[in-house]
């Protein structure tokens, strides 16, 4: 069975479809002045999928859920199709998340592993490493153009060590680096060598679509 729901013009704003148990059932399409902005998806009365778009029909976002918790892959888009968010959940708990700028470069990342941050030119900004909810390995923070600011080794939660880039300024010398540490700096000095270069491929594994 299909249900219209019309405005006082006659302009339709829904239609519903339901099954020989009246409960919604398949593909739900809701409208604004005349145009398609949203679908919903269900199964037996128990939602699935929603869909929503803008007034070009463009993608605004895509949400699934089971048991009426999110479930599996949310997408959230800009304008013209550009995606801005790709969350994954377990029965209602975001275990992961992306988020990107308009231009296609990610600008966040978070999962089990840690969470990643970018410039809006790809350059990577901020590291955190975690294990089982707590800080486990390195935590970075770079500059725009790609020289680090401090970094530091944590093992379960405690800080190892530590090491912060400082500019001096004089008169005579103009600025100068310095490096303040702190700490046995092996797994620091390991991190800059080895990982800088392949950061997101060593630390995080995307799931995909």
């Amino acid at each position: 069975m299909v249900n219209e729901v019309k405005d006082k013009k006659g302009q339709l704003l829904a239609k519903y479809s339901y099954n020989d148990e009246n409960e919604l059932e398949g593909v739900q399409y809701h409208y604004r002045k005349g145009k398609l902005i949203a679908k919903d998806y269900y199964s037996s009365g128990e939602l699935e999928k929603i869909e929503v778009y803008n007034e070009n029909g463009d993608f605004l976002k895509s949400e699934s859920y089971r048991g009426g918790e999110k479930n599996g892959y949310q997408f959230y888009y800009y304008d013209d199709n550009i995606l801005k968010e790709k969350s994954y959940y377990v029965n209602g708990e975001m275990k992961e998340i992306q988020m990107y700028y308009e231009n296609g470069n990610l600008k966040y990342k978070e999962n089990d592993k840690g969470i990643e941050e970018y410039y809006k030119n790809g350059n990577l900004k901020k590291i955190i490493s975690m294990k089982d909810g707590t800080l486990d390995g390195i935590a970075a923070k770079f500059t725009e153009v790609g020289l680090f600011e401090e970094m530091s080794y944590f093992k379960e939660n405690e800080l190892v060590s530590m090491k912060n880039r400082i500019f001096v300024y004089s008169d005579s010398e103009g600025a100068r680096e310095k490096f303040v540490q702190l700490g046995n700096q092996e797994k620091i000095e390991e991190f800059e060598k080895k990982v800088i270069k392949n950061l997101s491929k060593n630390i995080f594994k995307d799931r995909g679509n």
